[in-house]
């Protein structure tokens, strides 16, 4: 039985401030600029989860707090984009999409590994750990 579905897409960047109000400007979401400020974007993660899942909610939420993660935790019913996640949101299977960063350099010619933050790439799979390990151990 398939308890959840783990994604991680984009988590070897970490994001630059101005992409990460654009994206949500589009999202129609509006940070205050003094919240948006006080972000420390080298440990920051910001998981879609399933909407209909409230203890994955909280379990993720809880195990960023515990490895000292600060997370932007969006709800979402998961029909959008061509992400890996859709097919199980479509069944009703428990969902987080993990996500650590963008930027202008994101999808372009200048993506290069230069770009890739190795440490980042550690916060997420031990966070993605630590749900499965959480989420298996119920």
């Amino acid at each position: 039985k398939t308890l959840a579905y783990l994604n991680a897409d984009v988590i070897g960047q970490v994001w630059e401030k101005e992409f990460f109000v654009n994206m949500n400007k589009r999202r129609a979401i509006t940070l205050p600029e003094e919240a948006v400020n006080k972000i420390d974007f080298s440990n920051f993660i910001t998981p879609s989860l399933a909407e209909d899942s409230p203890d994955l909610y909280e379990t993720v939420k809880n195990c960023g707090r515990y490895l000292g993660i600060t997370l932007f935790l969006r709800k979402s019913a998961g029909n959008f984009g061509g992400s890996d996640h859709i097919s199980f949101a479509r069944k009703k299977i428990p969902w987080v999409s993990m996500t650590s960063g963008g930027s202008r350099h994101s999808h372009q010619p200048s993506d290069s590994i230069d770009k890739i933050d190795f440490e980042m790439i550690r916060k997420v799979a031990q966070l993605l750990y630590t749900i499965a390990f959480t989420v298996s151990d119920r």
